[in-house]
């Protein structure tokens, strides 16, 4: 039986039934769990909204756009 880390947290996600299968083409095709490819898609969207989207609203924001 796998134990989560103390740190983790639960999420429950509800994906429509496309997303779902192409996740599980994924994580299949690069041989990682589920869990293990949506850990990485999420880190890799965050990682790339703190580089280019943030400074974008941020720059909108002073700018009065938003």
């Amino acid at each position: 039986m796998n134990r989560r880390k103390r740190n983790d947290m639960p999420f429950l996600l509800n994906l429509s039934h496309d997303i779902f299968d192409q996740v599980s083409t994924v994580a299949a095709e690069q041989n990682v769990t589920k869990t293990q490819f949506l850990r990485q898609s999420i880190e890799r969207n965050l990682s790339h909204y703190e580089k280019h989207e943030r400074p974008v609203y941020h720059r909108m924001f002073v700018q009065g756009l938003a």
